[in-house]
């Protein structure tokens, strides 16, 4: 199985745990491809664990969306099906604009400071062409922006539609970068919520969530292997409220 790194079950969390992080890990950052098969037994030897803690971690990550169970022919990572991630980005930006809504104007100076190191290792994880560092940053990012409004579910809620659009970020991070677009788009929300500029902010926010209506075609164009069907840009698979293509 090529995972990039070793990696062993340790006796403080259970394995299962462990081994849906690792597992997920993998997946999201196309080591395990869409449509590779997994074996109970292979992983329960790599892991070095006995098969009951795999089964329950492949079972958490079909929860999830990312692996799938086919009677009588095994099990396979999922294929990236782009209608599901519309409709995970779709819930994500109702979340997120609303999240954005209650804390304009309203961030203690400790999240700022956390936020604009965030931007700063967003910058230098660039400078790098390090997409994983990149990709952990931007999501430290939103996740400290959606614990300033003091709900404590939010950023599980967020976190849970976003896994399934993780594949398709590395894709485009490992493609054409756009580092330098998403850290001005993240540089733009916070000054605005900062500002306490209410239209600014949900307007920045909304562009940035709708990237994914711009890469996913991209996307399963040139890796079809990896999705269920391929997007045409041209097509109104994803609509403004207007009813324009964005």
């Amino acid at each position: 199985m090529p995972l990039s790194t070793a990696f062993s079950v340790s006796a403080d969390r259970p394995a299962a745990n462990q081994i849906v992080e690792r597992l997920r890990t993998a997946i999201v950052r196309l080591e395990l491809p869409p449509g590779q098969m997994l074996s109970e037994s292979d992983l329960a030897e790599r892991f070095g664990v006995s098969r009951t803690p795999v089964r329950e971690a492949l079972i958490k990550l079909a929860q999830q969306g990312f692996i799938e169970v086919r009677p009588q022919r095994g099990t396979f990572i999922t294929k990236i099906r782009p209608k599901e991630l519309l409709e995970a980005r779709f819930i994500r930006e109702a979340i997120e604009t609303a999240g954005i809504e209650r804390i304009v104007g309203r961030l203690d100076q400790a999240t700022i400071s956390k936020c604009r190191l965030l931007l700063e290792d967003q910058k230098a994880a660039a400078s790098a062409e390090d997409v994983y560092a990149f990709h952990r940053a931007d999501d430290a990012f939103h996740r400290a922006l959606a614990e300033a409004t003091g709900f404590e579910r939010l950023s599980s809620l967020i976190e849970g539609e976003k896994a399934l659009m993780d594949r398709v970020r590395i894709l485009s991070l490992k493609t054409t970068p756009p580092f330098k677009r998403l850290i001005s788009q993240h540089k733009a929300i916070l000054d605005a919520v900062v500002a306490g500029d209410r239209q600014k902010a949900l307007s920045h926010m909304r562009k940035h969530l709708r990237e994914l209506l711009t890469t996913l075609p991209q996307a399963s164009r040139d890796h079809p292997q990896f999705f269920t069907e391929t997007i045409d840009p041209s097509s109104d698979w994803a609509e403004t409220d207007s009813g324009a293509p964005l």
